[in-house]
């Protein structure tokens, strides 16, 4: 019996390693398809400008999420069999991340209104793109959830849809002929309708119920304070080269120019991060099971 518990892990390991890897071609193609849509329809000073505004969302998102993602994925994993502790982590989590979410959110719109030059294209294009970033971190939790309870293929799917959603919400503002600077409102109609379908999926499937508790809100939040540090430097280091362009160059023509090359490098790393993202929920599983048949050696009373 054990062994074949060990071969449906390693079963499921590495089916979820596959559809991530399709799930990664996908997002390659429809990051592709944004630059080119954006170079067919405006030029490359759009292009620039919307790349910073991603790059700019992608570090906020850092803040609004709080790390809350990785901590539902770590606990997810190690309860993942205790459906009423799984209830009470989710739970608190979804309640923690979407006041963190809210609250930083507004804090972001109203500093970048305090700028000087806060009508300027790219600004009015952050501030749009702002308006996505709680449904973006409210996204990022629960496929963190789902990611830490090894369901990779739901996960998988949704992820691509993510950006197959924002490459059909470009056509869409494109053939409607929205201004440059606010096609950046792609993100937040990609993000809401995304929330809807995972929420959907949630329910029919009834994965899991919604408690909330007091330890687990600050389970969540002191674990979250003490990951954010490393997110918030990894996610910079992949965006640092487009943001101190923008802040130092000032030209947003030739930053679109530059940002359409540095797709092809964001998408390689990728490639490692699909390994880490579906071996850690497993990891930790194990290491939790390994601890605790430890103690359950320990202090049964045959071995006293």
């Amino acid at each position: 019996m054990r062994l074949k518990e060990e071969k449906e892990v390693t079963k499921n390991s590495v089916d979820g390693i596959l559809w991530n890897y399709v799930s990664i071609f996908i997002l390659s193609i429809s990051g592709l398809l944004f630059n080119v849509i954006i170079m067919m329809f405006y030029d490359a000073t759009i292009l620039g400008i919307f790349n910073q505004s991603y790059s700019w969302y992608i570090v906020f998102s850092q803040v609004t999420v709080f790390g809350i993602q990785a901590s539902i994925t770590k606990y997810a994993a190690e309860y993942k069999y205790d459906n009423d502790t799984l209830s009470k982590l989710f739970g608190s989590a979804l309640l923690t991340v979407s006041v963190l979410a809210v609250g930083f959110s507004i804090a972001i719109e109203g500093i970048l209104y305090l700028i000087p030059n806060n009508k300027s294209d790219l600004i009015i294009s952050i501030k749009i793109v702002v308006l996505a970033l709680a449904f973006f971190s409210l996204n990022k939790f629960l496929l963190g959830f789902l990611n830490g309870l090894s369901l990779m293929k739901p996960y998988a799917v949704f992820q691509a849809l993510r950006y197959i959603l924002i490459a059909l919400s470009i056509c869409f503002l494109a053939i409607i002929n929205a201004e440059g600077k606010n096609i950046t409102v792609c993100f937040l109609i990609a993000e809401a309708i995304l929330f809807l379908i995972i929420a959907v999926y949630l329910l029919i499937e009834r994965v899991v119920k919604v408690k909330i508790t007091k330890k687990w809100v600050l389970c969540h939040l002191n674990f979250g304070i003490r990951i954010l540090p490393s997110n918030f430097v990894l996610e910079l280091n992949t965006r640092a080269d487009v943001i101190c362009l923008g802040l130092l160059l000032h030209d947003d023509y030739l930053i679109g120019i530059y940002s359409f090359a540095v797709l092809f490098a964001e998408g390689f790393y990728q490639v490692f991060v699909v390994l880490r993202r579906s071996l850690n929920p497993v990891l930790t599983e194990k290491y939790i099971n390994s601890e605790r048949f430890v103690v359950k050696f320990i202090c049964n009373k045959k071995y006293i």
